[in-house]
């Protein structure tokens, strides 16, 4: 990109989890379980935070840019 002078405008980070076979939601205080809570702490606020370290130094300096983390 830089090599073309292209801009990146926007980033749309579109990770998630919510559940897999080792765990469901919770669907009370009662059913928490660390370990899980944080696997799926590290794939939704980790991972994407990672993505916009790397990617907000291609995103333009001048005009509208948005950064969009679903």
């Amino acid at each position: 990109m830089q090599r073309r002078k292209l801009q990146l405008r926007a980033l749309i980070v579109a990770s998630g989890f919510l559940h897999g076979p080792q765990g469901q939601p919770e669907r009370s205080l009662a059913n928490l379980d660390a370990d899980y809570l944080q696997h799926v702490f590290a794939i939704n606020t980790i991972g994407p935070a990672l993505v916009m370290k790397h990617f907000l130094p291609l995103l333009a300096k001048t005009g509208p840019c948005k950064t969009l983390p679903y």
